[in-house]
């Protein structure tokens, strides 16, 4: 299987010689070598995601914290975690080689969705009196799932989570927003084969397995 480079896949024409040089500039991950070899790829070509002033989106970008939201619903990033599989290394560890600075996994935060949002919605909350506090803050069947504080490493199974801007509903009403979700991806992506299926989720909810979900659907047919 031949890897890909992110210009060869997006046709950017932002790598050395390509057609949009003069009027956007060498792309960093083109010629950025601190990551080469990442994923099999040339330069940062395929870890392009770490590298602050890539080009995504039509626009050039700013630095992993901001674009990273974006980069994870990118269809070129979601490529390469496909194709690498457990080999696929954390934006932890690729910034780690950027920096210079040694990565102590052990102390790398699992941020629990109201972390992460920002939303308010935790008890003592500053969104608490406007929405109510988040059923997915203080589900206790869920604790420790992904590492988390009760479901807050897992609030796409528990109904009533407020995402999108609005609280939402059920399960099978929510999970189509949720997959898009840059925190569901974070997840994913820091968890990867310790991940658990939404099926296993909802068992601890429940007590019971009610059969494959969409996730174990798509993972049969791979």
């Amino acid at each position: 299987m031949e890897k890909l480079n992110c210009w060869e896949f997006k046709k950017c024409g932002r790598e050395p010689g390509g057609a949009k040089v003069q009027e956007l500039g060498v792309c960093p991950a083109t010629v950025n070598t601190k990551l080469h070899g990442s994923h099999g790829g040339k330069n940062a070509g395929r870890a392009c995601w770490a590298v602050a002033g890539s080009f995504c989106g039509g626009k050039v970008q700013g630095t992993f914290a901001q674009k990273y939201g974006n980069c994870i619903k990118c269809d070129f990033f979601q490529k390469v975690k496909t194709e690498e599989g457990v080999k696929y290394e954390l934006s932890a560890v690729l910034l780690s080689k950027l920096t210079g600075i040694e990565l102590d996994e052990s102390k790398v935060k699992t941020l629990n969705c109201w972390e992460f949002k920002k939303c308010g919605r935790e008890p003592g909350g500053a969104k608490v009196n406007e929405l109510g506090v988040c059923p997915a803050t203080v589900n206790t069947k869920l604790h420790g799932t992904h590492g988390g504080k009760n479901a807050g490493r897992a609030c796409w199974v528990v109904a009533g989570s407020f995402c999108g801007g609005k609280v939402q509903g059920s399960f099978a009403q929510k999970y189509g927003n949720c997959v898009k979700c840059d925190f569901f991806q974070k997840v994913k992506e820091e968890e990867r084969e310790k991940y658990e299926l939404s099926a296993t989720l909802l068992a601890k909810l429940t007590g019971e397995l009610n059969g494959p979900d969409e996730e174990d659907k798509d993972k049969n047919k791979k």
